[in-house]
Parts: C-alpha cells; sequence; structure tokens
C-alpha cells in the first residue's frame, strides 16, 4: 500500500507574523542583504508590499524568526532577475514561479513591478493553501507532483523562475526541463537557480556543508574533487521528493541542458551560495 508522501499532509496554517514594514529594524545577517537594507528605495519598495508575511513554520523554517531578513532575501533575488531580464515587458508577462513556496520571490513581482499574472506550483500543499489564503487574486496557485506534469497549456509562460528547486530533482531532472520548455513561450526564459562549479568551490563557507557531510557519499567524494567535473547527486532523504542536494557542472549544463535549451549566462554565486542559470526556449 503506497503512504502518502509528507508534503501532501494538510495541517492548520499559523497566522501570518506581519506585513514588511512592522518587521524592519529585525536582524539581518547576510551581508548582501545588509547593502539592500541601506538602498534609498528601500522605503519606497517597503510601502509597496502590503502583502502579509508567512510565519516561520509557514516557510518551512527558513530565515528563522528573522522574518524581516525573509522578506529582504526574497526582494535581494527579485532584484536579481529583473536586472538579468531587463527586456522583459513584466506588466504584462505570464510569470510562473515553479516551486514557488509561499512566494518569497514572487510577491515582489506582483508588489513592485505591478505584474498581475503569477502562477505558483509546489510539492508542498501547504504552500499552496498559504498562497491562497493570504496573498491576492492575480496569484494563482496548485500542487505539483514529484512526476514532471503540469495543468497548464503549451507555451504559456513568458518567465519561469525556480529557486532551489534543480538543486533538489534527481531522475526526473530532464523530464521537468521538457515540461517547462512545452510551457514556456517561443523566446521565453527560464530562469533557475543550481548548485554549480562556484558553489562547489565554496561549500565548505555555507549551511548547506553540513547537511551535506551526513552523507558518506559526499564525505568520500568531496575532498577527491577540487573541480566539479559532471553531475553529482547525494541523497538525505527516503521520501519520493525533495530528498537529494544535486550538484551541475557547468560543462554538464552546457552539454545536456543545451540540447533542450539555448544557455544564456551562468552567473556565479548570485544567489547566496548558489547560481543562476538563463535559458532561452529557442523553438
Amino acid at each position: 500500500m503506497q503512504t502518502r508522501d509528507i508534503f501532501s499532509i494538510r495541517r492548520p496554517l499559523d497566522p501570518p507574523v506581519g506585513v514588511p514594514r512592522d518587521m524592519r529594524g529585525g536582524t539581518v545577517n547576510e551581508p548582501c542583504l545588509q547593502d539592500l537594507l541601506r538602498s534609498e528605495k528601500m522605503h519606497a519598495m517597503l510601502e509597496r508590499d502590503q502583502m502579509p508575511i508567512p510565519s516561520t513554520r509557514d516557510r518551512e523554517g527558513y530565515y528563522g524568526d528573522r522574518h524581516f531578513e525573509y522578506w529582504l532575501s526574497g526582494l535581494n533575488d527579485y532584484l536579481q532577475v529583473k536586472e538579468t531580464l531587463g527586456a522583459v515587458e513584466w506588466r504584462c508577462a505570464k510569470l510562473l514561479d515553479f516551486g514557488g513556496a509561499t512566494a518569497r520571490v514572487a510577491r515582489h513581482f506582483y508588489a513592485q513591478s505591478e505584474l498581475s499574472d503569477i502562477t505558483i506550483c509546489d510539492v508542498n500543499i501547504n504552500n499552496v493553501e498559504w498562497v491562497i489564503e493570504h496573498l491576492p487574486a492575480a496569484f494563482g496557485a496548485f500542487k505539483n507532483s514529484f512526476l514532471p506534469a503540469l495543468p497548464c497549456a503549451d507555451e504559456h509562460f513568458d518567465v519561469i523562475t525556480a529557486f532551489s528547486v534543480f538543486t533538489h530533482i534527481d531522475e526526473f531532472e530532464l523530464a521537468w526541463l521538457y515540461e517547462l520548455r512545452r510551457v514556456l513561450k517561443p523566446g521565453g526564459i527560464l530562469y533557475v537557480s543550481v548548485h554549480n562549479d562556484d558553489t562547489w568551490k565554496i561549500l565548505p563557507s555555507t549551511f548547506v556543508f553540513n547537511v551535506l557531510m551526513q552523507s558518506e557519499e559526499f564525505q568520500l567524494t568531496y575532498p577527491r574533487q577540487a573541480d566539479l567535473e559532471r553531475r553529482l547527486v547525494f541523497r538525505y532523504s527516503k521520501e519520493e521528493v525533495y530528498n537529494c542536494n544535486t550538484f551541475h557542472s557547468n560543462a554538464y549544463i552546457h552539454r545536456v541542458w543545451g540540447r533542450l535549451f539555448r544557455v544564456l549566462d551562468i552567473r556565479p554565486v548570485c544567489h547566496s551560495y548558489q547560481s543562476a542559470v538563463i535559458l532561452k526556449n529557442s523553438r
């Protein structure tokens, strides 16, 4: 008898912790986010975002009780995407945030770019229900499974983002890339964060290193491989989904992902310790 995965189990949602301007003054540890906090535009960006911030549990524990740093992290990732994809007409664009959780990043496209067609999908049913419960009607949301199938029309989205998703996919990676290409318009952009060569070199300075060190395979592999030469997968869970840390060498991305998309750029460690791969649907 097949059991349900942990991400399909509903639980009561917590009350939100407040709106962003209520959180200002909280602890911010990451240096790049401290720099962002000093931006002259910070007050205006705070005022534009009146949406609630999820509790720590409703954002899967990220940033603990540092609620304002959580908000800033999404804003920083949004600004990186906006800077990189400067040619996109955001107000009329259709965005899919693949694995978008409780809209950590996607909320900023609505608040700062006035994007009115945003879809979030996630494996965690509670993330989906939080979006539906607390965010405006411009946000569509649905639960996807670990199998590569989306209930979306062909060539529907202008931009697809995927933060910390392909860092946790193993055997269905290529099938998911094909599925995302299907729902992306010709000429559309897929923006994906990855663990790549640059991440591999700085791993001991990241929090994920301690998680990886629990893997005997990683303990044996990392000291012997100064450079990331191929795709590597290290499992940490027996769940069907969200069960591994995956690393992609730049050479692998060009050789394999380049069969499906045109690889426009690989930007090193621009999302904390993860790098960004910018792919164009050239069909």
